[in-house]
């Protein structure tokens, strides 16, 4: 069997030099064709190698989502002169080649329902629909929702799933993007977290996909966490590596939408956007407008229903605060 891989892996390329780049090479290569052992030989750097060899992993890890067999943890041993990754497989041989042509499938079929849509955004966006719709999110770390074929096979997925899946459809439209991991905070502790940089008209910007699935609803998904720039992806997070997030915040969704909120009133001219058959609306509200539970669970409610008038739209109507973004997505549901 013979792993195609898709894509140039430029971004963590640009960390490795020397007998790493060499290494990752070879890893890839002998991955690609169901080899699990990669080794060079090259003088031992105490000071460097730990974390060169963590930066040829990265690369792998997640450069390749193509490789979905591979256990994220991996052995790195130096011995007699020779630097050595051991890779673990997390499928038999005859399982790899089934879950392989799976996944293929499964790939085919996304790109094919995005091959409908009109621009890159509108590609973008329906990928994002896609991923909030089919697969639910969870923060249990097992092997099968952090790979892509794990997630279309079980429909669970934890950040890493949903960035490995993006990824390799992004690919296929030769739309430029990087895994990025780091640290997310929450209720007062830091978490391991991926999220994806996405280039547009060669601007990079930052997509969280696993955080839009969890804001959305059944039949709606969200996408406030989509074309973030620096300002608001970092919030609450950190990052691992200088990833290339731009500082332009005209791609904002709310900004494309009327949605920057300065006081209550303003949330009536937020555009109300159609999904099939349910209606959503996003709202950044200014800093000044305080958010607590109180106003979470009695206010929030009574501004809806007051300045957008939601049973216009739907039978009913659910709502989202996302503290991280300060923003508020309002749900009209049909169905």
């Amino acid at each position: 069997m013979r792993i195609e891989l898709t894509n140039n892996n430029w971004f963590y390329e640009a960390y490795l030099s020397g007998k790493y780049l060499e290494l990752y090479q070879q890893a890839i290569n002998n991955l690609s064709r169901g080899s699990f052992v990669a080794s060079v030989r090259m003088e031992y750097d105490e000071s460097n190698f730990n974390n060169n060899m963590k930066n040829v992993v990265q690369a792998i890890i997640c450069g390749h989502p193509e490789l979905f067999f591979i256990n994220p943890q991996v052995s790195i041993q130096y011995h007699n002169g020779e630097a050595e990754l051991i890779f673990e497989s997390l499928y038999d041989k005859k399982e790899l080649e089934d879950h392989y042509d799976y996944l293929l499938k499964k790939i085919d079929e996304v790109v094919e329902q995005l091959k409908e849509q009109e621009d890159e955004v509108s590609i973008i966006y329906a990928l994002n629909d896609y991923l909030c719709l089919n697969f639910t999110g969870e923060n249990d770390y097992s092997n099968d929702n952090g790979n892509a074929y794990g997630v279309f096979k079980e429909g669970y997925a934890r950040c890493e799933g949903f960035c490995k899946i993006a990824k390799l459809v992004l690919d296929r439209f030769n739309i430029d993007n990087i895994i990025c991991t780091g640290q997310v905070e929450n209720e007062g502790n830091d978490y391991p977290h991926a999220w994806l940089a996405i280039r547009h008209n060669d601007i990079y910007y930052g997509f969280d996909f696993s955080f839009n699935c969890s804001a959305s609803i059944p039949n709606c998904p969200c996408r406030a966490y989509s074309f973030l720039n620096n300002e608001f992806l970092y919030v609450g997070r950190t990052q691992d590596y200088s990833y290339p997030i731009t500082d332009d915040d005209s791609m904002l969704f709310w900004n494309q939408h009327n949605g920057e909120t300065y006081n209550l009133r303003d949330l009536g001219n937020a555009d109300i956007i159609e999904f099939r058959n349910n209606y959503f609306s996003i709202h950044h509200l200014d800093l000044n407008i305080e958010i607590g539970t109180y106003q979470i669970d009695y206010e929030i409610p009574d501004w809806i229903i007051e300045n957008l008038s939601p049973y216009s739209y739907g039978h009913t109507f659910d709502y989202r605060y996302l503290d991280k973004l300060n923003s508020l997505v309002v749900y009209y549901i049909n169905d």
